[in-house]
């Protein structure tokens, strides 16, 4: 029970660092305000190459071998232009007709040796990735698998959360793009 309690008080304190370095963030763009867009389809020529150069956060479908599961990969793709995220807080809206089973962390978090912690609440799965002991950047690949349980008729709809900053240091959300939401 110490044990649990003193990994909890780690866990908060680390937490407090990343909002607090996300908060600082927000203050180091113009604004007050991170430069998230989301996809846009329509781009011109001029945007495209600009996307390019921005870092990526977007939603895939993964296949599942059990009936009735729902695997989707929250995966990174770092800008040319910018630098690595080194922490990340990330919120993932799902459709009441999805439960929320668990997450794992994908291959770059194991490759920057970092921790993903998953939360869920209210329709929502917030992602936390960082590290106490490193300060390693991430490069693109997947963040983590999240499990879903598909209960009842109807579709079900899995979306990025763009209302805030979710990297730091506050220079990795410089133009990034937020994936389209992905209909299952």
């Amino acid at each position: 029970m110490e044990h649990n309690l003193l990994e909890r008080t780690a866990n908060v304190a680390l937490v407090a660092i990343f909002l607090a370095g996300i908060v600082g963030a927000c203050a180091e763009t113009s604004g007050g305000t991170a430069d998230i867009r989301p996809d846009l389809e329509s781009e011109s020529k001029e945007g495209e190459a600009a996307a390019e150069l921005a870092s990526r956060i977007y939603l895939a479908s993964a296949p599942s071998t059990e009936a009735g599961e729902v695997m989707v990969d929250v995966s990174y793709a770092r800008g040319a232009s910018v630098p690595g995220a080194r922490v990340a807080e990330i919120r993932v809206e799902h459709s009441p007709t999805l439960r929320f089973l668990g997450a794992a962390p994908g291959t770059s978090l194991e490759l920057a040796d970092k921790q993903l912690t998953a939360q869920e609440k209210d329709g929502f799965v917030r992602l936390i990735i960082f590290s106490p002991s490193n300060a390693n950047s991430l490069d693109s690949g997947s963040l983590a698998r999240l499990r879903f349980n598909r209960e009842g008729e109807g579709g079900a709809r899995v979306e990025l959360s763009s209302d805030r900053p979710m990297l730091a240091p506050g220079a990795a959300n410089e133009g990034l793009v937020v994936g389209a939401p992905l209909e299952l």
